[in-house]
């Protein structure tokens, strides 16, 4: 085994942890002979490269073995420059803007594998895992998961889709972070232009429409009449609240699908809808799920999620973060779940039951992201503060995409209920919630502070929960409308080594804890225009008499909140 190591560390050493040129785009799979296949690699330095005799090698991986196997190698040719933010496009010669010409069909493997792209001293400058659920070998040169979910290009406009950067050059070193499955642009950008406001009750377009602004894996997303069954609806629902037309995203043949919009929207954006929800159980073994995700995206098969892990599925290709439904033959149910970078290690932040006559028909869904820290609503008023809340906060944020996935395993396709919705509504965000600098332990647990969703005005029932605080104990409520910066260190006043105050102590209140070491702190907002834009920071300290101190206490992080509009 150590021999197998030693000699896989010498097949790929190491060295892309500051690429000049990274992996910027490839696709390896499509619905047709499979004569679309490029790879697109990216000089994202500001000064020219000399990639002569720079070599990417296409591997795909044996699970019997637990070995790569080296299944072709391609040397770029001799006189090769690659100027400042330029492309180099390897491919098929139908690939537009293709410069070097690889074979005709089936370039690479579809299965698991990778690519991995040296120089010419055969340091790797990049490498990017592909359908990395299937399994690795230890000590491969991957970055985060890899891409975790499997993929095939097969639109029906023929419009191909790639694995893509968010934006050209961006490497975290994370394949998982850094890629999404989009609309292929072989040769050109990756970079999608800004929206601020995404708004549509599709009631402008005739039914069976494509929706603009929506690109597919397979199928793109339809305008349909939701109130009759057609090639676009597979069964009548009742019209929504808002009425009239409405946009539901499947592939009819069945199987799986993903939608992704075309349009960057940041790290800090709301996504509002009507969406329907179908509580009717499915036939024992029959399923299907969907998922309305951001900051991230969904493979294009959208491989069936197993939020609670009962059912031993791993392949779901999500990241980011993401509502998603399952409905089978035991219940309905809508999670809000944090992908992270894709891989096995998902987290639930929230479950509600969807339950005939109840909670299913048409229903507000919400959510709201602002790098790390989300918030998500069902039910209650479409704009609102109502409805059921979960938030929480997630594992990294960063800019991503806005995607929807659905997938079946029925018997009878007709029973299925895709992802439907109507008034839908994307928009930059002025809310914000920031958890800044270390809290620290008492004696009992850490303190935590858990903002109630994202502060905006005209919500009377707006406020922080604090936990993990000493029973019954004293706490100092600190709040500002600024941050303490350095923090000032507590320890020179008796405080435990690492105690400090981030937040400058502008208002003081002595509050006290719980019994059960909780305690809820109203910030009722008003609907005033004026409280757009103000900033409220605040920490609380904890006493706890059991620490060995002149100032015995533990402290929460410092959190920051700016208020915004609906």
């Amino acid at each position: 085994m150590l021999t197998a190591l030693l000699l896989l560390a010498a097949a790929f050493p190491q060295g892309q942890s500051n690429p000049r040129v990274v992996i910027n785009e490839f696709q390896y799979d499509d619905n047709l002979v499979d004569d679309y296949e490029f790879i697109e690699l990216y000089n994202k330095t500001a000064n020219p490269v000399d990639i002569s005799g720079w070599t990417v090698q296409a591997f795909e991986f044996d699970t019997g073995t637990q070995t790569p196997i080296n299944y072709a190698t391609f040397t770029v040719p001799a006189s090769t420059t690659l100027l400042p933010g330029a492309y180099y496009v390897m491919g098929s010669a139908l690939v537009p803007n293709v410069q070097q010409v690889i074979g005709a069909t089936a370039i690479f493997r579809d299965e698991l594998g990778g690519f991995v792209l040296k120089d010419n001293t055969a340091t790797i400058e990049d490498t990017v895992f592909k359908e990395t659920n299937k399994g690795i070998w230890a000590g491969a040169p991957i970055e985060g998961p890899g891409l975790w979910g499997n993929h095939r290009s097969g639109r029906e406009d023929l419009l191909f889709s790639s694995w893509s950067r968010r934006t050209d050059g961006a490497d975290t070193n994370n394949n998982g972070r850094d890629f999404i499955n989009t609309t292929a642009t072989p040769g050109a950008t990756n970079n999608r232009a800004s929206i601020l406001t995404y708004a549509d009750n599709f009631d402008s377009y005739v039914g069976g429409a494509l929706l603009p602004q929506w690109a597919g894996s397979f199928k793109e997303v339809r305008v349909t009449d939701p109130v009759a069954a057609n090639n676009f609806n597979p069964n009548p629902i009742a019209a929504s609240p808002q009425g009239g037309l409405c946009a539901i995203a499947w592939d009819d043949l069945g199987g799986g699908n993903s939608n992704q919009l075309l349009s960057a929207v940041g790290s800090n954006f709301t996504i509002e809808a009507w969406v329907y929800f179908d509580a009717t159980l499915t036939p024992v073994s029959e399923l299907d799920a969907w998922s309305l995700g951001a900051q991230g995206t969904c493979e294009s098969f959208y491989n069936l999620p197993d939020p609670e892990r009962t059912a031993g599925r791993l392949a779901n290709g999500n990241t980011g973060v993401s509502w998603t439904l399952l409905r089978n033959s035991l219940e309905t149910a809508l999670y809000l779940i944090d992908h992270n970078d894709g891989g096995n290690d998902w987290v639930v932040l929230g479950k509600i039951p969807i339950v005939a006559g109840t909670s299913d028909g048409w229903r507000r869904l919400r959510l709201q992201v602002n790098g790390t820290f989300v918030e998500g609503r069902f039910g209650g008023t479409y704009g609102g503060r109502d409805g059921t809340l979960i938030a929480g906060r997630i594992a990294a944020g960063g800019v991503g995409g806005v995607y929807i996935g659905y997938r079946e395993l029925l018997v009878a396709n007709g029973t299925a209920r895709p992802f439907t919705c109507d008034q839908l509504e994307i928009k930059v965000g002025n809310a914000a919630v920031e958890h800044y600098a270390a809290p620290l332990a008492t004696t009992v647990a850490t303190p935590k502070v858990t903002p109630r969703g994202f502060p905006l005005i005209g919500d009377p029932g707006y406020g922080m929960d604090f936990s993990g605080l000493v029973p019954n104990s004293l706490c100092i409520l600190v709040v500002s409308t600024s941050r303490l910066v350095p923090g000032l260190p507590l320890t020179p006043f008796g405080a435990p080594p690492g105690a400090q105050l981030v937040v400058a102590p502008t208002i003081l209140l002595n509050v006290v804890a719980t019994a059960q070491g909780t305690l809820p702190v109203p910030l009722g907002l008003p609907p005033a225009p004026s409280f757009i834009g103000a900033v409220i920071t605040s920490q609380l300290l904890n006493v706890d008499g059991a620490l060995p101190f002149a100032l015995p206490i533990g402290h929460t992080d410092g959190v920051e909140l700016i208020i915004g509009s609906n």
